[in-house]
């Protein structure tokens, strides 16, 4: 299908679907929480889709795409300026960030587990370092338990003021 033909003439909901790689479902779904209007029918009933009903289903996949809800970017439609949608597109930019921050977080966690080992990377890395240096890296699981309970609930320090003793 050439970008031409839906400049010519009206196009089938599965040649729409070609075009945006959007399910039928997806499309009919839009219509339905009013995303994007329905467009007009043909003789037979069909949706007969035009060049505007695609290029606001494009938008409408653009926004997605970037991470916006539906609500959203039903928000950025119908914000009446440019202010309005860049303070809704700041507020996502922001959210996608402490997603990152999460993500990196979690990275760091899998990190220090696989740089560790299963059973010291439970511990801050500072802790696992001293147990290292002690040769205590074969700690039993009770062992294990305490110190995992006594690091959350008391902090690194606590654990380490047991490590050091032993060094």
């Amino acid at each position: 299908m050439y970008a031409t033909d839906f400049r010519n003439r009206p196009l089938s909901i599965s040649e729409v679907t070609e075009l945006t790689s959007l399910t039928p479902r997806t499309i009919r779904y839009y219509h339905e929480v009013g995303l994007v209007p329905e467009p007009d029918r043909d003789g037979a009933g069909n949706r007969s889709y035009r060049m505007e009903e695609i290029t606001r289903l494009l938008w409408v996949q653009r926004m997605t795409a970037a991470g916006l809800s539906l609500d959203a970017v039903r928000q950025v439609a119908e914000a009446s300026n440019d202010q309005q949608v860049q303070t809704l597109l700041n507020e996502l930019d922001q959210e996608l960030a402490a997603k990152e921050e999460q993500l990196r977080e979690q990275r760091t966690v899998v990190a220090q587990l696989r740089e560790l080992g299963s059973t010291m990377g439970v511990f801050t890395p500072k802790v696992a370092a001293a147990y290292k240096a002690a040769g205590l890296e074969a700690l039993s699981r009770e062992e294990q338990e305490f110190m995992l309970l006594l690091e959350s609930t008391h902090g690194t320090s606590a654990a380490l003021g047991l490590v050091r003793p032993i060094m």
